[in-house]
């Protein structure tokens, strides 16, 4: 019963009761204890302790709804803590918020602990948000660029750092401006927006802005790659080269591949000038020298290099002289 019905039909009994024993003037009663005496209408008597129950019922109904709308009012905000907490599950953002009743901590430990599988289906649930949260996860995790804003999730949140690499992938404009502005985007998102732009042929839209980033070897041979597929008016210069190298860690492969893709682009003079300064620079850029020189027909440099290396020191390249000496006319590339 409600506290309204319950006020409203004590108030009624109480009344009739009151009303019965005053119409029947059913007299006075005197209550002594020693010498302490209280005389009051019999109908007093009665409505004394009917009164008193009343009021303590009312309170003790109060204390109880309070303490329900207080529960009910903690079911309600941890149940949208709960439906927090699988968003940021589902996208693999933090989460700091408590829970108020037991129950919901006991279920949030339990979703922390969990992960959430991918099915082949499209998921349907009775929080509408959820449902269209999953699905665009599913289509960001599939290559797809979604506006996520309505779901006002972290920047930190892995979903949405996906999303931003799926839009640096496939919008042009916006990886560009990561290039220009690198300073404002973590090293994974300038690294995607570097290759997206090269392999759409804009390394002309990368290279003023070359100086604001920091090439890790991998970006700097695609940049190679993509420039020596350039004319050759655009091909860089031997110091812009030197320059971008000062920061990498280059090995005997890295530039064997820098030689194999400038041998047919750039020009004689200038490639076999670069790596004379490469091998003053670095050992490791004897391959790649070795192979410009047999390539470009310098092979009196290469007697001279071969001549005053170890015995087990660039095979290839001795057994290739050998054939040239021999009249035999292969190349690395054919060879190796």
């Amino acid at each position: 019963m409600g506290i309204k019905k319950y006020v409203f039909f004590s108030l009624i009994f109480i009344v009739a009761v009151l009303g019965y024993l005053l119409y029947i003037q059913a007299g006075d009663y005197k209550f002594e204890i020693f010498d302490y005496s209280l005389e009051l209408p019999i109908a007093i008597w009665v409505i004394l302790p009917v009164a008193v129950l009343f009021v303590a019922t009312l309170f003790h109904l109060m204390f109880y709804s309070v303490k329900f709308y207080i529960l009910k009012t903690s079911i309600k905000n941890d149940k949208i803590k709960l439906i927090d907490l699988i968003q940021k599950k589902l996208c693999g953002c933090e989460f700091n918020k408590q829970f108020t009743t037991s129950e919901f901590k006991d279920l949030a430990d339990i979703l922390i602990k969990l992960s959430i599988i991918d099915g082949k289906e499209k998921p349907v649930f009775a929080d509408e948000n959820i449902t269209k949260l999953i699905t665009t996860i599913k289509e960001i995790k599939d290559g797809k660029y979604k506006d996520i804003k309505e779901f006002s999730l972290d920047k930190d949140c892995e979903i949405v750092m996906l999303n931003s690499l799926n839009k640096a992938q496939n919008d042009e404009t916006y990886a560009l401006n990561i290039i220009k502005k690198s300073q404002n985007h973590d090293e994974l998102l300038i690294k995607i927006a570097f290759k997206s732009l090269l392999s759409k042929n804009k390394i002309g839209d990368i290279k003023p802005y070359l100086a604001n980033i920091t090439l890790s070897n991998d970006m700097f041979l695609e940049l190679i790659s993509a420039n020596a597929k350039e004319n050759k008016e655009l091909i860089f210069s031997n110091e812009e080269i030197l320059t971008m190298c000062k920061s990498l860690d280059l090995n005997r492969n890295d530039y064997l591949k820098i030689a194999r893709s400038y041998i047919k682009t750039m020009s004689p003079e200038q490639l076999s000038n670069l790596y004379e300064q490469f091998y003053t620079i670095d050992e490791d850029s004897s391959d790649g020298y070795l192979y410009v020189l047999f390539e470009l027909g310098m092979l009196d440099d290469v007697r001279e290099i071969l001549s005053n290396s170890k015995k087990d020191e660039y095979t290839r390249f001795k057994v290739l002289m050998q054939l040239k000496e021999a009249g035999k006319y292969y190349n690395y590339d054919s060879l190796f």
